[in-house]
């Protein structure tokens, strides 16, 4: 019973085990996000795919003069949004009319971490939604995982009454790789 439970501790990250890599979590207030262990295994090179309820992404990541270089696709399954950015990481767009704005600018990067600042901002009805945070990104797993962390991710919303609200909320999103090479567009699984 008791190897029961020190097994238990050891699987959902509470009790730490030898050769085992851990997990990283952060709690904010009542919430907790555990980030996977990095690996060293694999490389950033090629192209990533992230799905979920409410969108879908592909990250197009190459490396020039060793540095990172980053394209992103962006879908929403939820709303009429969606833009693609260039190679800087930048995308302007309309939703409704209105213009909006996604910077996913890197910052620094080796050949197991990049860091970049995400800052998007969209505007709809008289409001506008900004979106700022610190941005890591490692491999996990066998190297085919990849995570962008958003530990101090902030959301701010502005009324047109000149209301604001700021929303703390840390995140992260879990990509994995499609192929070792940039593939077109219509390759996604879209």
């Amino acid at each position: 019973m008791v190897r029961k439970i020190l097994l238990t501790l050891v699987l959902i990250g509470l009790l730490p085990s030898a050769g085992i890599a851990q997990s990283e979590v952060i709690r904010r207030g009542g919430n907790a996000i555990a980030f996977p262990a990095r690996t060293t295994d694999g490389n950033f090179d090629g192209t990533w795919y992230y799905a979920s309820r409410d969108h879908r992404m592909g990250l197009f990541i190459r490396t020039v003069d060793g540095e990172a270089q980053l394209q992103m696709i962006y879908r929403s399954n939820r709303f009429p949004e969606s833009f693609d950015t260039d190679w800087n990481g930048r995308a302007e767009y309309l939703v409704a009319g209105r213009p909006c704005g996604f910077e996913f600018k890197m910052v620094k990067s080796d050949e197991n971490a990049i860091h970049g600042e995400w800052r998007w901002i969209t505007t709809w009805s008289g409001r506008e939604r900004e979106i700022f945070a610190n941005a890591e990104i490692h491999r996990t797993g066998d190297g085919r995982q990849l995570v962008i962390r958003f530990p101090d991710k902030t959301r701010t919303l502005r009324e047109e009454s000149g209301d604001e609200r700021v929303i703390d909320s840390p995140e992260s999103w879990s990509f994995r790789k499609i192929s070792r090479r940039i593939v077109r567009v219509e390759e996604l699984p879209f």
